[in-house]
């Protein structure tokens, strides 16, 4: 039997296990290790969950995921493209931000103010106050306290040239763009990158 693990999204796919920090298991892919031995998997998939990664961070997920894969295994990451993003911001298409027909994420009132500037930003450095969001930022006090200050959502953004580079770094082979594929859950929707790799 084949392990296929997907990780982030809690889509609870038929035959997928599920990794994910919102879910029973309490998952971390930042900082926990992947609970299978090396050389395991057949296929790991994440869907919008790469650019919630800051990039320092990329490379050390990217590496955990290529030790616990088969050789030949796959990794598919599908997430918002940068590229796509940028072209909307330099044609000055503020439709493009909020459209239903396209998969960059909301885009925050607070960012929306600001005009495209705020809505590029917003896909890849987005943080608000008083929000349920991704990752919490909190300041230590003199007193050693905490005092929160703001949440983040998207902490980068992704281009092939980009994803290849690093996907290269760390081992991976036939690194691909390729189209939407059924197993997305976001199929009709434009904007997004598609990238395989295989160990």
């Amino acid at each position: 039997m084949s392990l296929r693990i997907e990780l982030g999204g809690m889509r609870n796919m038929a035959g997928w296990v599920s990794l994910d920090n919102r879910s029973n298991c309490d998952f971390n892919i930042m900082t926990d290790e992947i609970p299978v031995p090396d050389n395991e998997v057949e296929y790991f998939y994440m869907s919008h969950v790469f650019e919630h990664i800051p990039v320092p961070y990329a490379g050390i997920v990217l590496k955990k995921i290529y030790n616990k894969l088969k050789p030949g295994g796959k990794i598919r990451i599908v997430t918002p493209d940068l590229e796509a993003i940028v072209k909307a911001y330099n044609e000055k298409d503020m439709s493009v931000f909020n459209s239903p027909n396209h998969q960059f994420g909301t885009v925050h009132p607070d960012y929306a103010g600001l005009g495209r500037g705020g809505c590029l930003i917003a896909q890849v450095s987005s943080a608000t106050i008083g929000d349920e969001n991704d990752t919490y930022l909190f300041s230590k006090r003199r007193d050693g306290t905490f005092q929160y200050l703001c949440t983040f959502s998207h902490v980068s953004g992704w281009d092939f040239e980009m994803l290849e580079s690093l996907l290269k770094a760390c081992g991976y082979k036939d690194v691909e763009k390729t189209d939407i594929e059924e197993i997305d859950p976001h199929k009709s929707k434009g904007g997004q990158l598609c990238v395989n790799a295989y160990k």
